[in-house]
């Protein structure tokens, strides 16, 4: 899964994706497909919400999604069998 870990990014809808495929047209314009993750789990919340912080548990993908605007990068750590998506603070 070494491969995956690094394709989760955050919408500008606030919703988080796996990007599955990214292709370009011969005229040049770039063309992105993910699987939108149903459900943002607070990892914790003591000293804080973690949702405040951009750290998510994974629920399962959902459809797939084409053409979306990208807000900020996010990498996947996986901890007890937990996908846990941690935004990245560059990006």
């Amino acid at each position: 899964m070494t491969g995956l870990i690094q394709n989760f990014v955050q919408l500008k809808s606030r919703r988080i994706i796996r990007i599955s495929d990214i292709s370009c047209s011969s005229h040049g314009s770039v063309s992105l497909t993910g699987f939108g993750i149903s459900k943002l789990i607070n990892l914790f919340e003591y000293s804080c919400d973690s949702k405040e912080i951009g750290v998510y548990q994974l629920g399962s993908e959902s459809k797939t999604i084409q053409n979306f605007e990208i807000k900020r990068k996010y990498v996947l750590l996986i901890s007890d069998k937990k996908q846990i998506a941690i935004t990245l603070l560059h990006f």
